[in-house]
């Protein structure tokens, strides 16, 4: 999180607050008008300049992304110009205080700004990101048998992005058939999530790659029974995937 950004990854909200200091003179409704207005100005510059710091995916920021593709900086800005603002809260003195909320995923969340995916669903990957990020919400095929993906990978320092990968023990992105994963984080308690199910397929990751950490490389027993269960089609494209930090 920023100074006024907070993110919570395990439902893909994203909430930034701003400040406004009231007027000097005047009766107390117009100060906390001038309040209110600075507060909400500062919200969405804070904002634009949080949002270009979220990881896209183990390497890349969106501002690496941004700074070479111009179309995709006027995108982002108007998803920050988008986001919805709660009514200003006055202190006593006037000052005020404004909170700003936007989402990650799903429908004009950040990832499909990121990937430019379209109304009818294609995706067109950003020059720079290592793949595109479409995630899925629709419903389990009838062939998987497996409700979720949970993987373990605390104590390993990974961190949370959009784009995160799975890899097998030598690196490689293992393939789950889409765009990118449909993918949650948690700290604890993944296994009560609704996303879960009833039948989580439990993998353990053994360490992460990338500078930013985002992306899991699976142990050897997990990368096999990850690429046994896709070849059996007990996990596929829509199989939403828990990872526990």
């Amino acid at each position: 999180d920023s100074d006024g950004l907070h993110i919570d990854w395990s439902n893909g909200a994203l909430a930034e607050t701003g400040e406004g200091l009231p007027g000097d003179r005047g009766p107390m409704a117009f100060r906390e008008f001038i309040s209110g207005r600075a507060a909400s100005e500062d919200a969405y510059r804070r904002l634009a300049h949080d949002v270009q710091l979220i990881p896209v995916d183990s390497a890349t920021r969106v501002q690496d992304l941004t700074v070479t593709n111009n179309a995709l900086l006027v995108k982002v800005n108007a998803f920050v110009k988008a986001a919805k603002a709660d009514d200003p809260v006055f202190a006593p003195d006037g000052t005020a205080t404004v909170t700003l909320h936007e989402q990650l995923w799903g429908e004009s969340g950040l990832a499909d700004v990121i990937t430019g995916r379209t109304a009818s669903g294609t995706v067109t990957p950003a020059p720079g990101a290592s793949g595109a990020m479409q995630v899925v919400t629709s419903p389990l095929p009838l062939a998987a048998s497996n409700s979720s993906v949970i993987v373990d990978a605390r104590e390993l320092g990974a961190q949370p992005a959009l784009l995160p990968h799975l890899r097998d023990v030598k690196g490689k992105v293992i393939d789950f058939g889409t765009a990118a994963l449909s993918v949650k984080y948690f700290k604890d308690g993944a296994e009560y999530d609704q996303s879960a199910g009833l039948n989580p397929l439990r993998l353990k990751a053994e360490h992460t790659q990338g500078t930013l950490h985002a992306d899991l490389v699976l142990t050897s027993i997990a990368s096999d029974a990850l690429k046994s269960a896709l070849l059996n089609k007990k996990v596929g494209a829509t199989t939403p995937v828990l990872i526990l930090l």
